[in-house]
């Protein structure tokens, strides 16, 4: 089963970043030079290695073998962002392609990723909601996002944290599951693994509200072109270029 990431991303970073051109890009991935423009990394949240991500945007541009050259139109931007939509609207790139990059960067200018297997992510989203969701492809919804963002934001780590354990009690209990230790060694584990998951997203969301981070959930797998929500959308944002909302 894939994983659900939310990735709390600074959107004036990314930015930044996509206003480079790609050979200044290259440039500064090669060099280190960009590594003093990350976000500091959150110790509670998943985080990439420096190293990793630029191996990952170096070969991309390795990849791109010289498909964002500046030939498309004299009216493109030299960013990194124009030509990519460029190239994606004259079909040098798919979409997805195109996007990729953009969720590297994202990636970048993160100070952490929560994630959680996509089947568990309904007991953490769905206390929080007024019903239960049809199936895990609706946890990729903006207003489900949205909704989660106001909920938390009147609930304390601890409070919402017990919520999610009892109403994951409630569901073995349902299911005819025992409860007892005794039985089922992977009981505990589990309870604290549910505490912890939920402590952290909790924490997640809180760093958003307080500190303006966009929240971009996608699936591991998933094409880049479809990775986060509404305006911040990567698909969109290829044909649509940067989000008016800051």
């Amino acid at each position: 089963m894939a994983d659900l990431l939310l990735r709390l991303v600074d959107a004036a970073g990314w930015r930044s970043v996509l206003s480079m051109s790609p050979k200044a890009l290259i440039d500064g991935f090669e060099s280190g030079a960009l590594r003093g423009e990350r976000p500091e990394q959150d110790p509670r949240l998943e985080s990439s290695f420096d190293s990793d991500l630029a191996g990952e945007l170096l070969e991309w541009f390795d990849a791109s073998d010289g498909l964002l050259d500046d030939a498309a139109s004299p009216s493109d931007g030299h960013d990194m962002l124009s030509r990519l939509r460029a190239a994606a609207e004259d079909g040098r790139m798919s979409r997805p392609e195109a996007a990729e990059p953009l969720r590297l960067l994202a990636d970048w200018a993160s100070p952490g990723t929560w994630r959680v297997w996509e089947g568990r992510g309904l007991l953490y989203i769905e206390p929080l909601l007024d019903g239960d969701l049809a199936h895990a492809g609706e946890l990729y919804r903006a207003e489900v996002w949205q909704r989660v963002g106001e909920v938390l934001a009147g609930q304390d780590e601890s409070g919402y944290a017990e919520g999610v354990v009892l109403d994951w009690m409630q569901r073995r209990s349902d299911l005819g599951e025992t409860l007892d230790d005794s039985e089922d060694p992977r009981i505990i584990p589990t309870m604290s693994a549910h505490d912890r998951a939920a402590r952290t997203l909790h924490h997640a969301m809180e760093r958003r509200r307080r500190e303006g981070f966009v929240a971009f959930v996608g699936q591991e797998w998933a094409p880049a072109d479809r990775w986060g929500q509404a305006e911040w959308n990567l698909g969109r944002i290829i044909d649509n270029g940067w989000p008016e909302v800051t």
